[in-house]
């Protein structure tokens, strides 16, 4: 944890006239200044009102630049001195963005139709991780460009866990929505026999760590086409 969570004894009590000024350069886009400047009042503003101002503009701050954790801290601290609304908003939206990493999905046994359409679009289509975890599944650039799509009732099962054949269609419709069409072999380990190499004892699902690891050579070949 970054920050105290009980103000100090002989802070400030005026906080206002302390607070404006970082808050200026959060609304300027001067987002390092402003969370250098916020971390300095954290020991030395007294009320609870000013300290859930200022947690609140450090979170948002950390958020810009990309530093997520740090977001987490000031939003959980804020939350200790009585911020409510936002607060769980913005804790929902970092949780949820930290579920989607491709890291962390990558240690998943399976993964779902929901996962697998936010982490195309984090991996292959290099999304924005903000825009990505306030996605559903049918607003993902991968749904949008028909490479996963609702199933035979029409509907997308965000929640059914994600087959190994069904992955494999999946890929093939990324490629040849490209201009790679003849790499399966290339990024499937033994082409389409990849699809009925289980584990004695294992299901049929394709794992967290393959998915992420066969979009990630995906990508790279989308790269490599544009370098060329």
């Amino acid at each position: 944890m970054l920050f105290a969570c009980a103000p100090g004894g002989g802070g400030i009590e005026d906080y206002s006239s302390s607070l404006d000024p970082a808050i200026e350069l959060f609304v300027e886009g001067r987002y390092a200044e402003a969370a250098a400047r916020l971390e300095k009042l954290t020991d030395d503003v007294d009320s609870s009102e000013g300290l859930t101002e200022l947690y609140l503009y450090l979170g948002r701050a950390y958020l810009e630049l990309e530093q997520y954790d740090r977001a987490i801290d000031a939003f959980t601290a804020g939350v200790s001195y009585g911020g409510t609304g936002p607060f769980q908003e913005y804790l929902m939206r970092l949780s949820r963005m930290k579920e989607s990493e491709p890291g962390n999905i990558a240690r998943a046994e399976k993964i779902t139709r929901a996962q697998l359409a936010l982490t195309i679009d984090r991996v292959v289509y290099r999304a924005d991780p903000g825009e990505v975890s306030n996605m559903a599944p049918d607003e993902s650039e991968t749904f949008r460009r028909g490479v996963m799509t609702n199933l035979a009732d029409g509907e997308f099962h965000g929640g059914a866990y994600v087959t190994r054949a069904s992955f494999y269609a999946i890929v093939c419709a990324l490629l040849d929505g490209g201009s790679e069409g003849g790499s399966k072999d290339r990024i499937f380990p033994g082409g389409f026999a990849w699809v009925t190499h289980i584990e004695p004892g294992g299901a049929p699902f394709v794992s967290g760590k393959e998915a992420v690891s066969i979009l990630e050579k995906v990508a790279a070949l989308g790269a490599s086409s544009n370098d060329g």
